[in-house]
């Protein structure tokens, strides 16, 4: 499994060796959330001259928690003589309505700068089935797209979710499924699941079924904003049945 790999690679070395680079004198490493102490020991062995520097963000992490404690962890694997952590607290991406509103599902929410780049607010739908919350999906897509929106993402919350919503709607618009294998995304309407979707930015996100069988837990809370802060200029929650308690609602 995916999660056995850096302990299985670091035990090969120990028994085999490998080569190491001493020429590379830095090595950067994005979205460091999703990275353990085993990740960055393989790292200080390949690359052990090197100087390093680690972004990151402990609210996007889609499989196990994390906090501010991992960039001590790094830093004691490394074993560098010298060390900064740098926390930016200045929201950069999203309109100042969409960063407001995500920032609910933050543990920590009054940490967060908006950006002061003000749009449209969040809305939330409900809808009384699925028929007529596919039916209000595809409006959107229309009027995003009116309003010149060139990138727009369904976000769903898993792969099964999002191939079913394809198949039900995409006689109707024209929209393009998401997968592990897909090597670009472009314009136009995409469909996804949340962990597809991080580290990505559209201008419009239409996250789908945001009902309470989805979105329950403290992991849950942490998939809400990561889907939500991939909306650039227009964010919209949809949902047949009880919305999530994880969501407050929108004034």
């Amino acid at each position: 499994k995916y999660e056995d790999g850096a302990g299985i690679a670091y035990l090969r070395i120990l028994l085999e060796g490998t080569q190491s680079y001493l020429d590379i004198k830095q090595v950067v490493v994005d979205e460091v959330q999703d990275y353990g102490p085993l990740h960055f020991a393989l790292l200080q062995h390949w690359f052990p001259k090197a100087r390093y520097t680690v972004l990151g963000d402990v609210e996007q992490t889609v499989a196990s928690p994390a906090s501010l404690s991992l960039y001590e962890d790094i830093k004691n694997v490394l074993n560098k003589p010298k060390s900064t952590l740098a926390v930016l607290k200045q929201s950069f991406r999203n309109s100042y309505e969409i960063s407001a509103f995500s920032s609910q599902f933050l543990n920590q929410p009054d940490q967060v700068l908006h950006f002061q780049r003000h749009g449209t607010a969040p809305a939330v739908f409900s809808l009384p089935d699925q028929a007529a919350l596919d039916q209000k999906l595809i409006n959107q897509i229309k009027s995003c797209r009116a309003q010149g929106h060139q990138s727009i993402a369904i976000i769903c919350k898993t792969m099964a979710q999002a191939s079913a919503l394809v198949q039900r709607i995409r006689h109707l618009t024209p929209l393009r499924l998401i997968t592990e294998n897909s090597t670009e995304l472009g314009s136009g309407t995409l469909v996804l699941p949340i962990y597809l979707a991080k580290g990505l930015e559209f201008d419009a996100v239409l996250l789908y079924q945001t009902t309470v069988e989805n979105y329950q837990t403290p992991e849950d809370r942490r998939l809400l904003y990561i889907a939500s802060t991939r909306a650039l200029h227009h964010l919209s929650l949809f949902y047949s049945g009880e919305i999530s308690p994880l969501i407050n609602t929108i004034s």
